[in-house]
């Protein structure tokens, strides 16, 4: 879910299908498109919750 996002910020929260686990990031870029960022940001999330080894 995409959440409170600014010039220069973006904010991803990520919850779990019954929503008691939470996990919240937020970056800096120096990107004015969402699109460029928002799919990295995910797969950088993923690979650190969910490790495939």
């Amino acid at each position: 879910m995409l959440g409170g996002s600014a010039p220069g910020l973006t904010t991803l929260t990520f919850s779990s299908a019954g929503g008691r686990q939470q996990f919240a990031i937020s970056i800096t870029r120096s990107t004015v498109d969402d699109n460029a960022i928002v799919p990295a940001v995910i797969k950088t999330v993923e690979a650190a919750l969910c490790p495939t080894a």
